[in-house]
């Protein structure tokens, strides 16, 4: 049908989907009609995965989830006056779409909501919070204390290790302890920058709250509980910035992935 660039059209969207009206079974038929009508979301677990499979192979299927991913964050935005920007990669076929806001008086902006679309129609959705929380923060601290713990015995064995293999004539690969060294400096700088924050700004409160809102509402329009996602990893923020860490939680259907990025300050 379309392009990966481009949005097919209500009215084109239920065109076709009466072609297909005496072939699908009542509950799937609806559920598509649903999905073009806003009224549920594909990300949604309403099938058991062997329906799912057979949905997601109707030639239309993927043109529908995109329309219906598309606008709802529409939807939402808008309600919110918030503008939703887009960007074309032509070289490597993927459309993205993202939006961010502005804090009042300050120059900082928080991500809401960035959509990409490949060639293959396949949806990356990623949201996006900001959080505080002391309890998470300390755990964070002696997970990254029992790295440091770990790399240091690690490069103390390494380096024993090369030092005696140059005695006895072999060299050992170097590589690993350059790894570990590398990771040792990560782990510290991540460490420094949680101990240096202390009270949250006024900027911070500002975001938090409003971040929190759009988040939760986003998590509502498409249909998703917050429990729904499954951990993926943890990136530390070692740069000039407010936040010092992103935890990643994942939620898969066919040919969608929403991430949840959960930014903390």
């Amino acid at each position: 049908m379309e392009s990966y660039y481009e949005i097919s059209s209500f009215n084109l969207l239920k065109r076709e989907l009466e072609k297909y009206k005496n072939i699908l079974s009542k509950s799937v038929y609806e559920y598509l009609d649903e999905l073009i009508t806003l009224e549920t979301s594909p990300v949604k677990d309403i099938f058991n995965t062997d329906e799912e499979e057979i949905i997601s192979c109707l030639p239309f299927y993927k043109s529908i989830v995109k329309y219906n991913i598309y606008n709802h964050a529409l939807q939402l935005l808008n309600s919110k006056n918030i503008k939703l920007c887009e960007r074309s990669d032509y070289q490597n076929r993927t459309v993205n779409m993202f939006s961010n806001l502005k804090l009042n008086n300050t120059s900082r902006t928080i991500d809401i909501l960035n959509l990409t679309i490949n060639g293959s129609n396949e949806i990356e959705l990623n949201l996006f919070n900001s959080l505080s929380d002391d309890n998470v923060k300390e755990k964070e601290l002696l997970i990254l204390q029992k790295k440091i713990d770990e790399l240091n015995n690690n490069a103390t064995k390494s380096y024993i290790s090369f030092n005696i293999g140059e005695l006895i004539g072999w060299h050992s690969d170097f590589t690993e302890l350059n790894d570990d060294y590398k990771y040792l400096e990560k782990y510290k700088k991540a460490m420094k920058k949680i101990n240096s924050r202390k009270e949250l700004s006024k900027n911070d409160r500002e975001e938090i709250l409003l971040a929190n809102e759009i988040y939760n509402l986003l998590l509502e329009e498409y249909g998703i509980s917050d429990d729904d996602f499954t951990y993926e990893g943890t990136d530390y923020i070692t740069t000039a910035s407010h936040k010092y860490m992103n935890k990643k939680r994942v939620k898969t259907k066919k040919g969608i992935k929403v991430i949840s990025n959960n930014y903390y300050l």
